[in-house]
């Protein structure tokens, strides 16, 4: 668990707080409806999840003014005083405002909960942060609003260009919160992972809590509506750990419910179950049916923009689709976005040289997280925005396996069933899936295209592979043994056999010493 610390700009630095994981910045005082300081974390430091923003507010001259000047400001979320308004709220898209007037001139602890899972934020005026952390929907110290992002960094804001106002505010002990910390008395130390497993394997999620009290869990279906007073109890999940004996039947999101002995209540963040699977097929036999049997067929266009029936022609099982200036898509009716995933499809170029960035297969119109197996001049190529990795020779009398997975770690790319290289690129949010042309639909590739497989899980080298070998019947080295040093065509071969013995043979008894009589010995 990390705590960072967050202070705003005077004239003296606060001694002893050196730990690497706080951001050490002196108070702000007498700020007034000017911009005041921004402070991005350190080290590109981006907090998700829930956390909380906590410190003391000393406001003079109150009013409701027109304007809003001097909040503090994170992930998208501002709180203090309103436009026309003189009572403590939350800014962001709009406002919500409590019943609890900014009083004049006494200083007032506000805490501020973000949870970006959700996207909601919750203040609290004046809590005590010995107890837990408050619950109670009619407690006029407590007001939510449907706001709330990841953080990078802490600012106070004001905008004198739109107008003005008399506030004149003080910042002081601000605290950031996050990774499980809370400023309350109970907080959840370890949160619940997503999880992605064959539908016959165990899943399991857990919480970890820290509490001076006795402590009760439900664990709850969130069905993604916002309102958590609406979401099912999980029967008989009341531990620390939900368990199920397989996946399958229950894909979904969950997250826990804990209680301690005097009635508080804390929420863990939320983690999905999803069921390892193949997603999409295109086989190109004729048509463009989805043989997954999901309902993603896909739909030609001529230069993108004119419904056909294409062309097929003679591919590496069966028929391919002849993609010259076709695009082939599926839109999904809303972005989404991936834990993990695996695209792998067969391609031949008609020509030894194709337009550089002609698209192959993308997940998207180039707008968020998206990525594309296209081509370079001469190169199959996987293009993540920043991330470019060639993956093999442009052929015109043979067919590719093209392959990209992609996992926690980052993205890795294969030809022919082989290892290629891998990247830190993680373009997980899919739009849609369509082959035949670039993300922006203005550069085709000229060639075939066949066996368009999609997957929500990253395969493994040994499973692409096998993959490969399913229909070439061509073995893949995946794990070159240290002694392969031969083969029939002199090559190691990834096997260790009589070759590579006599191979090691022929310089059997070999001396390299100095001086030679040093051999003998």
């Amino acid at each position: 668990m990390k705590k960072l610390l967050l202070f705003v700009i005077a004239c003296a630095i606060v001694p002893g707080l050196a730990a690497a994981d706080v951001i050490s910045i002196p108070d702000a005082l007498d700020q007034t409806g000017t911009y005041g300081v921004a402070n991005d974390f350190e080290g590109d430091l981006e907090i998700s999840g829930t956390y909380y923003l906590v410190g003391t507010m000393t406001v003079t001259n109150t009013g409701a003014y027109a304007y809003s000047y001097n909040t503090p400001a994170i992930g998208g979320v501002q709180f203090g005083q309103a436009w026309n308004s003189a009572n403590w709220a939350i800014v962001g898209g709009g406002k919500t405002v409590s019943d609890v007037p900014i009083p004049e001139a006494t200083p007032t602890l506000l805490v501020l909960k973000v949870n970006t899972t959700q996207g909601t934020s919750d203040l609290f005026i004046n809590p005590d942060l010995d107890g837990l952390e408050p619950t109670d929907p009619a407690d006029p110290n407590h007001i939510t609003r449907a706001v709330g992002g990841v953080a990078t960094g802490v600012g106070f804001a004001g905008d004198a260009t739109s107008g003005t106002n008399d506030l004149v505010v003080d910042y002081e002990g601000f605290e950031v919160y996050y990774n499980g910390e809370t400023p309350f008395g109970m907080s959840v130390t370890q949160q619940p992972q997503d999880a992605l497993a064959f539908s016959d394997e165990p899943v399991s999620f857990s919480v970890e809590v820290a509490s001076s009290s006795t402590v009760s869990y439900q664990w709850k279906i969130d069905d993604g509506d916002g309102d958590t007073s609406n979401d099912l109890d999980v029967e008989g999940a009341t531990d620390a750990t939900l368990s199920f004996a397989t996946a399958a039947g229950n894909w979904g999101t969950y997250y826990c419910e804990v209680t301690s002995d005097g009635g508080f209540t804390l929420l863990s963040d939320s983690a999905t179950l999803a069921i390892k699977e193949e997603v999409c097929h295109w086989a190109f036999e004729g048509d463009l049916t989805d043989g997954t049997g999901n309902g993603y067929d896909g739909t030609a266009y001529y230069e993108a923009d004119t419904v056909i029936d294409p062309n097929y022609v003679t591919g590496i099982d069966g028929q391919a689709l002849d993609a010259d200036t076709i695009l082939v898509e599926h839109d999904l009716s809303e972005q989404q976005s991936w834990q993990e995933f695996t695209v792998n499809l067969w391609v031949k170029s008609d020509t030894d040289t194709q337009t550089s960035y002609a698209g192959i297969f993308n997940n998207g119109k180039a707008a968020g997280d998206d990525f594309q197996i296209g081509c370079g001049t001469t190169v199959y190529r996987f293009n993540g925005s920043v991330a470019v990795n060639d993956m093999a020779p442009l052929s015109t009398t043979e067919w590719t396996m093209l392959t990209v997975t992609c996992d926690a770690a980052g993205t890795k790319v294969y030809a022919d069933g082989s290892y290629v290289g891998e990247n830190g690129s993680r373009r997980v949010d899919f739009g849609r899936f369509a082959v035949g042309a670039n993300r922006g639909d203005g550069l085709f590739f000229d060639g075939a295209i066949d066996d368009l497989r999609i997957f929500n899980y990253a395969k493994t080298a040994e499973e692409v592979a096998t993959d490969y070998y399913a229909i070439t019947g061509e073995a893949v080295c995946t794990d070159r043994p240290a002694w392969d040093v031969a083969g029939p065509n002199g090559e190691p071969d990834c096997v260790v056999d009589l070759l590579d013995l006599a191979s090691f043979a022929t310089e059997w008894m070999d001396c390299g010493l100095t001086p030679a009589e040093a051999c003998s010995l």
